[in-house]
């Protein structure tokens, strides 16, 4: 995990999880992460980005 941004402590514990437990897409999308955190921006992207590649998938 590589941060370069402020409060980045929060955030590389939870990253660390993830990579280290081989999380997919679609499980960090459904994981619960605290609010309000800086934590719980993982969990909005993922479902965005899973939202993103089923409509690409669509067309």
């Amino acid at each position: 995990m590589h941060y370069l941004a402020d409060h980045t402590d929060t955030l590389i514990g939870i990253g660390v999880m993830m990579v280290a437990g081989e999380m997919t897409l679609t499980q960090v999308a459904k994981a619960i992460f605290p609010h309000p955190t800086q934590t719980e921006l993982f969990g909005e992207l993922a479902r965005r980005l899973l939202n993103r590649l089923r409509r690409t998938a669509k067309k």
